[in-house]
């Protein structure tokens, strides 16, 4: 059984997961007008990084004119994603993004991981939202985030800054209706600078 087969997204952290789609259309609008406020929703292909069922890739697909694919490294996610018509592949292409979209995903990648995936992407803008700790080597503050035992990295905010920063990406916090930080979460846009 994948670790995130259907009973993930059915379990005690993610119980209503499944009935969220008209929260990531609202999620996707906001974003969006966001980013072209900034002047960053160029055209260009749009990834989802962490698509999961696709909710947010089908809410971008409405929202804006751009292609959207989506990347899950769960088969079953994969396959809800193909039965509603959105692309959704096991790895990111190597092809340049206009946007990477990554909500509530790299805090489940390794160190390393998350290191071999900067290394290799070719985008100029990450949007991204995360369950942060408040001090180093706490756990999250968040009963909702340490109830998720796939989560492996728990760093800070400004440690996030900072692993930003070393790939060349300048982050500005994003405090939207319906995704915004506080001290258990880092929501914001990466720009490469």
């Amino acid at each position: 059984m994948s670790e995130f087969g259907e009973d993930y997204y059915a379990s005690n952290n993610y119980s209503d997961y499944m009935q969220r789609g008209d929260r990531y259309l609202r999620t996707a609008d906001e974003i969006v007008q966001q980013l072209e406020s900034l002047g960053l929703n160029k055209e260009g292909l749009i990834c989802d990084f962490g698509c999961a069922v696709g909710f947010l890739s089908a809410g971008l697909k409405s929202v804006q004119k751009n292609p959207v694919y989506g990347v899950d490294v769960s088969a079953y996610a994969r396959g809800v994603c193909e039965r509603k018509g959105i692309t959704a592949l096991k790895e990111i292409t190597d092809s340049q993004h206009s946007v990477v979209f990554s909500l509530d995903v790299f805090e489940h990648l390794s160190s390393s991981e998350l290191h071999d995936m900067f290394s290799k992407l070719k985008t100029e803008c990450i949007v991204f939202r995360m369950p942060v700790v408040v001090n180093s080597g706490e756990d999250y503050p968040l009963a909702v985030s340490r109830a998720d035992p796939t989560h492996k990295i728990r760093w800070t905010k400004d440690e996030w800054r900072s692993f930003f920063k070393e790939y060349g990406f300048m982050s500005l916090d994003l405090n939207l209706h319906t995704i915004y930080n506080s001290d258990g979460v880092f929501t914001g846009i990466a720009i490469k600078l």
